[in-house]
């Protein structure tokens, strides 16, 4: 019998930082404390003009999940007085909507005079849009710009009291679940042992072969994400219409990538 081949030793070395990374951001307080130190920055104050980037569009106008709330983030600040302008910006998107327009009316429906919102939907990227509202600022003779995503900060300066509790909460959320799998992880074992007579000594390489498919998963993710890029600069150079970066990021992509990893690993455990 062909003896397997070994896992692959940066994949497993790759996989074991990813699990141990994860463990430490969803099964501690890391996370709730880097919150509420990033919420500790100082609020937004008056400025000449609040800035929306664009975030992305559906070819039915329907905004982003981060469009959104970049949004919201701008009409929250113009909603406490700190800037007389709007500047709502984003391009069209593979021949739909332009962002910037679909951002218009929704701020007009919200009361937002038509008067204060300047439509700017001709940024291709971060860097162009950024030229172009300080084109627009220059025109009015204006210097301070305030972003609409900072509108989400709380307004005393300091990180909303609610987090501690909050982070105790997911402590306690945290440390359910992993109650739970520790359960369901025995009961496994102890039917694998009794009714389906496993051996036990293969379950250590079983779990090496885990770290191995989570640093291949990392490694496809990458991949996907750069190759991504890449294609989508191609693609806008090649049709001279907008394709937004952010389909690169899609929540669907790790899983895509996870059912390459799977793929590649008992591929490779096939041709030996």
């Amino acid at each position: 019998m062909t003896a397997r081949r070994p896992p692959l030793r940066l994949a497993s070395s790759v996989g074991a930082l990813t699990l141990g990374g994860l463990l430490v951001l969803g099964f501690t307080p890391l996370v709730g404390e880097i919150s509420r130190r990033v919420d500790a920055a100082p609020p937004p104050g008056p400025a000449d003009a609040i800035v929306v980037l664009g975030a992305g569009a559906a070819r039915d106008g329907v905004l982003s999940n981060q469009s959104l709330r970049r949004l919201v983030g701008g009409l929250v600040l113009y909603r406490r007085g700190l800037a007389p302008r709007l500047v709502v910006m984003g391009p069209g998107y593979q021949g739909g909507p332009v962002e910037a327009e679909v951002r218009s009316t929704l701020a007009r429906d919200v009361g937002i005079p038509a008067d204060a919102i300047v439509v700017e939907g001709g940024g291709l990227t971060t860097q162009h849009e950024a030229a172009l509202a300080a084109r627009r600022m220059r025109e009015w003779g204006g210097r301070r710009v305030s972003a609409g995503a900072r509108a989400h900060r709380h307004p005393g300066g300091a990180g909303p009291p609610v987090l501690p509790r909050l982070g105790t909460a997911l402590m306690g959320d945290s440390l359910y679940l992993l109650g739970l799998v520790a359960l369901t992880s025995w009961l496994v074992w102890r039917g694998g042992r009794r009714w389906a007579r496993l051996d036990k000594a293969p379950l250590r390489p079983a779990l090496v072969r885990l770290l191995e498919w989570a640093g291949l998963t990392v490694g496809f993710y990458v991949l996907n994400v750069l190759v991504g890029f890449a294609v989508v600069l191609v693609l806008r150079k090649l049709t001279g219409s907008f394709i937004s970066m952010y389909v690169n990021t899609d929540a669907t992509l790790p899983l895509l990538s996870a059912f390459q990893a799977v793929t590649f690993q008992w591929w490779r455990a096939e041709s030996e």
